[in-house]
């Protein structure tokens, strides 16, 4: 991350993949505190922006991760886009809806392990123009 006024380098994020392919990252989550980065092994990284570890990492494309985008409209809720040609949608395990058409089991539950905050699958959910999560 470069600070553009003294135009010098104030946190190098470490985790992330990147050698071949352009990776795109973005500032967002609550107070747009957050960094997420998709990469070249296949999944996303989520960064406190004053931390050089992630303090996530979410697992669930099968080729590199080279584009992600925050909800601005839900803060908490992540897009990523693959070159396995999915689209995933990531959010808090909490709104997770339990009744999505079409959606299996596995693909309602997070794949970081037992107590992992965040969730995936083709539909997680809705948030309102509040940013609540809705069914």
């Amino acid at each position: 991350m470069w600070d553009l006024d003294d135009k010098v380098l104030i946190r190098k994020f470490q985790g992330v993949t990147q050698g071949y392919y352009t990776i795109r990252s973005c500032f967002g989550g609550v107070n747009q505190t957050f960094v997420a980065s998709g990469s070249e092994d296949n999944k996303v990284y989520i960064y406190h922006v004053k931390w050089e570890k992630p303090i996530a990492v979410l697992q669930g494309h099968s080729r590199s991760v080279n584009c992600v985008s925050w909800n601005p409209a839900c803060p908490s809720m992540l897009v990523s886009v693959s070159d396995d040609c999915t689209i995933r949608v990531w959010g808090p395990a909490a709104a997770v809806p339990t009744n999505v058409p079409n959606a299996s089991p596995s693909s309602q539950s997070g794949e970081m392990g037992e107590g992992s905050p965040y969730s995936n699958g083709s539909s997680n959910g809705v948030c309102d123009g509040d940013g609540n999560s809705v069914v």
